[in-house]
């Protein structure tokens, strides 16, 4: 799978998808949620891919994969440092 680099219209219709239709979800729900829309938008020939599609990856897959395309893209994907 090829990652491409989200142009500012598929990193502002994400911020708005996580803004509205995440915070729908559940909790436990709402990372996997996450990941697929990133997959989807950030990976070549992936727009379509269904959920059970997605979910057939293993799920470090699944994560990694993600934080590639944001990484990628230019967007901090990692986890906040406390002050040391």
């Amino acid at each position: 799978m090829r990652s491409k680099k989200l142009t500012g219209l598929e990193v502002k219709d994400f911020q708005s998808f996580v803004n509205t239709e995440v915070k729908k979800l559940a909790e436990n729900e709402q990372g996997l949620a996450i990941q697929r829309k990133v997959i989807r938008i950030g990976v070549v020939d992936a727009n379509e891919m269904t959920d059970d599609e997605i979910d057939s990856f293993p799920l470090d897959e699944i994560s990694k994969l993600a934080k590639e395309v944001l990484v990628y893209s230019g967007i901090n994907a990692e986890e906040p440092k406390g002050n040391d």
